[in-house]
């Protein structure tokens, strides 16, 4: 459940007939909000004693509500999180989507959507931040972004020399199964940018 940002945020926690109709379980779901709609998860009473990403233009309504405002643009803890700023979505999506369906889910998501050539860095990000906040990060992080570093190399080589890129042969290197537990070794493709 994604709580999203408006103008009408504030007016909408003082509704306590709308508020009353919101059931939201973070054992059942994963809870997350976007810039103010943190005032909801606030008012909702689930982040307690949790800091709070938001906007700028909402921070002084959190702050003044008794909660720490980090000065970041996404914070997870459990299975709520909250992003501040809308161009703070990416990372906001990659935690949704990386903790339903997994981490390459999350980096091809991202690969279609990221801006062209920038790729790269705004997945590092987004898997960065996904890191810090799961007991459940490993060294395939790490994995999955070389190999999401080579696929950009891959499709860059093919585009270059006006062939057609690989539809599957680097992909099938990123996708390790969750249970494994070996060494995996990769080469390192140096990042253009």
């Amino acid at each position: 459940m994604i709580i999203g940002s408006g103008r009408k945020s504030r007016e909408i926690t003082e509704d306590d007939a709308l508020m009353s109709r919101l059931r939201l379980d973070p054992n059942r779901q994963f809870i997350a909000s976007q810039c103010s709609g943190a005032l909801v998860l606030i008012h909702l009473g689930l982040v307690r004693a949790m800091p709070i990403c938001t906007d700028r233009k909402t921070q002084a309504w959190v702050e003044a509500a008794g909660y720490e405002v980090l000065d970041r643009p996404f914070h997870a803890r459990g299975r709520v999180a909250t992003a501040g700023g809308c161009l703070a979505s990416h990372y906001l999506a990659a935690w949704l989507i990386w903790n339903g369906a997994g981490r390459q889910a999350a980096v091809d998501a991202l690969s279609y959507v990221l801006p062209h050539n920038e790729e790269a860095g705004y997945t590092r990000r987004a898997l960065k931040h996904r890191s810090l906040h799961s007991s459940s990060a490993s060294v395939f992080d790490a994995a999955f972004l070389l190999c999401f570093q080579e696929r950009i190399a891959a499709s860059r080589k093919a585009s270059d020399s006006k062939e057609r890129a690989p539809e599957s042969g680097v992909a099938k290197t990123c996708r390790f199964p969750a249970s494994a537990r070996t060494t995996i070794t990769l080469a390192k493709v140096n990042d253009p940018n």
